[in-house]
């Protein structure tokens, strides 16, 4: 992290983001926005729908780069004891320790313990005199894909916990759980919302190849049945690898 970035964040208590970062930051908005530009001339009011969904979804991003301040005299090793401990429990891997700041990456685990590229987050901790900034956000350096927020809001809450034990002195306790039951429930309803999705796509990209209204819609049509494919190759591809790592018993990461 350079030093233009830090005291951008002291100053304006929000992450500053570059070009591509802003366009990976938002990708999710991205090939949808396009498609419905390119279908826009037989169903358009169901792009204006969706301009207005963006925004709102554009607001609720833009909140996310924002800090969370905490006042209090806190020592800098307890800082660096309560997100190892955090680590510990949330799988995120410390990058870059200073005087000044804290960064750390933290990738979602699949169920057989392969780490889920597409679902990238940066933890970023930074030392302010008599308070500290912190946040936990999508990962802007990579296109990654987030429907639910939880993981952000649970890296926090953990480090917030952790810290008020180190504060009181309490010892460490490693009994934490893998909630994997909670992970196939999260896969499966972010499933039951993408494969129609994706399905509405294939669907209306065919259309528009075949019975184009505008010059646009079939370049507009092959490039969400491309990204819809994408898709479904790889969740299936990961479906299979889960089953096959499953009848062979290949073993779990024990802490």
């Amino acid at each position: 992290m350079t030093n233009s970035e830090l005291d951008y964040i002291i100053k304006n208590r929000k992450l500053k983001l570059s070009f591509e970062q802003t366009l990976n930051h938002y990708s999710i908005l991205i090939i949808p926005t396009l498609f419905l530009w390119g279908l826009s001339g037989f169903i358009n009011i169901v792009f204006w729908i969706w301009l207005i969904t963006s925004l709102l979804i554009i607001i609720n991003y833009r909140r996310k780069l924002n800090f969370r301040e905490f006042k209090g005299s806190f020592k800098n090793k307890d800082i660096l004891e309560a997100i190892r401990r955090a680590s510990e429990e949330c799988d995120f891997q410390i990058v870059e320790t200073t005087d000044k700041y804290i960064t750390a990456n933290n990738i979602t685990k699949n169920f057989d313990q392969t780490e889920n590229r597409l679902t990238s987050n940066i933890i970023i901790l930074i030392f302010d005199n008599d308070k500290f900034l912190i946040n936990s956000v999508k990962n802007p350096d990579k296109p990654t894909i987030q429907l639910f927020a939880s993981v952000n809001k649970k890296n926090i809450k953990v480090f917030l916990k952790h810290l008020n034990d180190v504060l009181k002195g309490f010892p460490e306790i490693k009994n934490y759980k893998k909630q994997k039951k909670n992970y196939i429930f999260k896969r499966i309803l972010l499933r039951f919302f993408t494969y129609p999705a994706f399905i509405f796509v294939v669907f209306f990209g065919l259309k528009m190849i075949f019975h184009p209204l505008n010059i646009r819609q079939p370049i507009v049509g092959i490039m969400g049945i491309f990204m819809s494919l994408i898709y479904f190759y790889a969740d299936i591809t990961l479906i299979i690898k889960e089953i096959k790592n499953k009848k062979n018993g290949t073993p779990k990461t024990q802490r």
